[in-house]
């Protein structure tokens, strides 16, 4: 057996990014860029109208009471407008101003007569409601890290460049296998001696809220060529396999030898953990294999505790999700010396460390936010005891801290 941390190093050791992807820009959501990229043009394109009003030429209307209405300028004209001395065009907001303009005055504050236009300067100054050209961005200029994180609002700027496509490391391709002949789909009728399963609907659903979406899993028995079939399948189309159950050291536990069948790699097996001490991270090739427990919180505690980071730095975020410091709101003890992670709820300050803590309860998981991680060489933890936290809500979350950077930036 080897211990937590030693697990995770080579976890990390063994997980590579995967290679980048062209994609069209509506399916880079939540993707990480895999390179630097440019301005391929001015953003604005040209000097533009900030709002619906008149442009004209400052020291004009000093020499004047009023000046003349030239025309019309309407976001989307595609004729460039040269203004002529003492005149006016009524603007629109997004169109270009017209060359020899400086100004443009909001509609409220001017009168229209006969074409005579009358502007009330009291609010308005030389150069006002203009949106200069590359006040943005300049053509050749940085203007999206390699490794930002893409959401809604770089995804808009990004098109608003005329950018289509984008070079993103993509999600990774999951495979899931339960075994376990006693398991039976739910919704359907139990007989004696059956379990509804539940690990793979769990890990599709954890998988989803990091933008993974398994549309099925392979379900077996506990028979051994059939689990070496269903492991060769997988191989052949995904990055990363998980398996649930048969990876203890029972009669019915085959899975350990049905990837030794399948030429698998062992990394290791066991970790000095509860729960989820029967644990199995090997490789083939590309191909990432996790066998987890069959008991359900052990499943997904290791999905949470060592799956998650795999999946988080093949596809280009950092290894480990975040992971804060809480204050302990109760005595608690824990038997024997291995690492325990336990189901908790945490908030800004403190945690509270839940009921139902055996490796084949889920109840606990409603309430539960967080899992904390109690120290292998400590048996006896005090209120007020700072412990390691890993909040839920967060494990996808990046912690990169480069975005989509602007010229003004």
């Amino acid at each position: 057996m080897i211990t937590v941390n030693e697990a995770r190093i080579k976890i990390e050791q063994h997980t590579l990014p995967l290679s980048p992807v062209l994609v069209p820009i509506i399916d880079s959501l939540g993707a990480v860029l895999a390179r630097d990229m440019e301005a391929p043009i001015d953003s604005p394109p040209f000097d533009q109208s900030a709002m619906d009003g008149y442009a004209f030429r400052w020291s004009d209307l000093q020499a004047g009471s009023h000046l003349v209405l030239q025309g019309v300028v309407a976001a989307g004209d595609t004729s460039a407008t040269t203004l002529l001395p003492h005149h006016c065009l009524r603007i629109f907001t997004g169109g270009a101003i017209p060359e020899g303009a400086d100004t443009v005055i909001v509609q409220e504050n001017c009168r229209n007569e006969n074409g005579r236009i009358y502007m009330d300067l009291s609010s308005t100054i030389q150069g006002a409601n203009i949106r200069p050209a590359a006040s943005q961005c300049k053509q050749g200029t940085l203007i999206a890290l390699k490794g930002s994180i893409l959401q809604a609002g770089g995804i808009g700027y990004l098109a608003g460049l005329g950018i289509a496509e984008l070079s993103i490391l993509p999600k990774p391709k999951v495979g899931i296998i339960v075994t376990g002949k006693e398991l039976v789909t739910p919704g359907t009728a139990l007989q004696y001696g059956q379990i509804y399963e539940s690990n793979a609907w769990m890990l599709m659903a954890a998988l989803r809220v990091g933008g993974i979406h398994v549309d099925h899993h392979t379900r077996v028995g506990d028979d051994l060529q059939e689990t070496i079939e269903a492991i060769r399948e997988e191989l052949m189309r995904c990055d990363v396999i998980i398996l649930s159950g048969g990876i203890s050291v029972g009669d019915y536990d085959l899975v350990r030898e049905a990837l030794f069948g399948c030429g698998v790699e062992e990394i290791f097996y066991k970790v000095k953990q509860k729960p989820g001490k029967p644990f199995f991270f090997g490789k083939k090739s590309g191909t990432l294999i996790f066998a987890l427990p069959g008991n359900p919180a052990s499943v997904l505690t290791c999905f949470y505790q060592y799956v998650v980071p795999a999946l988080r730095k093949m596809q280009g975020l950092s290894f480990d999700p975040p992971r804060v410091q809480r204050l302990l709101l109760h005595d608690y003890f824990k038997k024997g010396s291995l690492t325990h992670f336990l189901k908790a709820k945490v908030d800004d300050h403190s945690v509270m460390i839940l009921d139902g803590q055996e490796s084949y309860k889920l109840n606990a998981f409603i309430e539960a936010n967080a899992l904390v991680m109690l120290e292998p060489d400590q048996q006896q933890f005090q209120k007020g005891d700072s412990l390691e936290v890993l909040p839920l809500n967060t494990i996808w979350s990046s912690s990169n801290t480069e975005s989509l950077k602007s010229a003004s930036s």
